[in-house]
């Protein structure tokens, strides 16, 4: 009874600092949810040194603010936003991190929810389009695709249709820069025309050992605030190329179904980027070797995700028949 009664107590006291100091609130509660993933993710990569109870101290503050009395989605969207236009004086490197842990912090809050009735499309929009700027790192993009699938899922028709071209515009751009870090492992090998292959060396063994556990291991990848979009190397770039494979696989069509099967504007927007997508792919598919497994995997999947659709046709039949006819589609160089 007394546990119960201090427990109360807390809530209350939070509950009025979320009126007085909603955004230095949020801003406490996103910098400990960052540093004890920081901790979790180094327990995982050395796991002599001393472990702490990082899980249940996380779940503790996603658990502050569902018990918080009158603190809605929108009042933590609302004051994400402003928190993060308060960071545009700090360092990049900063203002990255906290849009990580921001974005971290709201998927997991959200998929915790157990009446979830979203309502909240035009504060989300500003926050996406203040982190899509083409500085911000991979893990943003992979975590903006999750909470807007989780979006369109539960909510479809809730977007109004003066918030429907920002919905659009935001889901096609993110889908963009996937599509990019998916291509950021490729490489030319014919100047004369294009021809992508798969940039695969054996300094990379770390590449297999990331993927085998494949969700366990994107999870603990998408809490990477270091990944950016500006590949200086290798292996930095085939994993979070795998990582765009296996987010787009998984989410894609759900979010091409549900947004642009409310509009007439498929060709125009469709189209194109199926093509080029199909065009990224395919590489991924076509080379056999070990270390390209969980690649091969993740893109077959994708592949086989969009081939429903009719834009994707005519570059499925040139590209995939060939290489389903081609004799060393069941070989793998071990």
């Amino acid at each position: 009874k007394n546990i119960k009664l201090i427990r109360d107590k807390i809530i209350e006291f939070i509950s009025s600092l979320t009126k007085s100091n909603g955004v230095s609130f949020l801003r406490a509660i996103i910098l400990c949810w960052g540093e004890r993933k920081q901790q979790q993710q180094q327990q995982q990569q050395k796991p002599s040194i001393i472990r702490r109870d990082n899980v249940n101290e996380i779940q503790a503050l996603i658990d502050i603010l569902m018990n918080i009395n009158n603190y809605t989605t929108n009042d933590i969207i609302y004051n994400m936003n402003k928190l993060l236009r308060n960071l545009s004086t700090t360092n990049n490197k900063k203002k990255q991190n906290y849009i990580v842990w921001c974005l971290q912090f709201l998927l997991t809050y959200l998929e915790q929810q157990k009446n979830v009735s979203i309502d909240c499309w035009s504060i989300l929009a500003i926050m996406f389009k203040e982190c899509l700027s083409p500085s911000m790192s991979s893990s943003v993009t992979f975590l903006i695709i999750r909470i807007l699938s989780f979006y369109v899922k539960q909510s479809p028709f809730m977007v109004e249709k003066r918030d429907l071209k920002d919905l659009q515009d935001v889901t096609i751009k993110v889908l963009e820069n996937c599509n990019t870090i998916v291509a950021s492992s490729l490489e030319q090998t014919n100047w004369l025309r294009k021809n992508l292959q798969v940039r695969i060396t054996q300094s990379e063994p770390n590449t297999q050992r990331i993927t085998t556990d494949s969700f366990n291991e994107l999870d603990r990848s998408l809490n990477n605030e270091n990944t950016s979009l500006d590949f200086d190397d290798n292996s930095q770039s085939m994993n979070s190329s795998l990582i765009a494979l296996t987010i787009l696989a998984e989410h894609i069509t759900k979010l091409l179904d549900i947004i642009y099967n409310l509009t007439d504007e498929k060709d125009r927007i469709i189209g194109p980027y199926l093509q080029n997508l199909v065009n990224n792919v395919m590489p991924y598919v076509r080379i056999h070797v070990s270390l390209n497994v969980p690649s091969y995997r993740s893109a077959s999947i994708l592949l086989l995700n969009i081939s429903q659709y009719s834009y994707t046709k005519k570059t499925w039949k040139k590209e995939v028949f060939e290489h389903l006819f081609g004799k060393g589609i069941f070989q793998v160089d071990l």
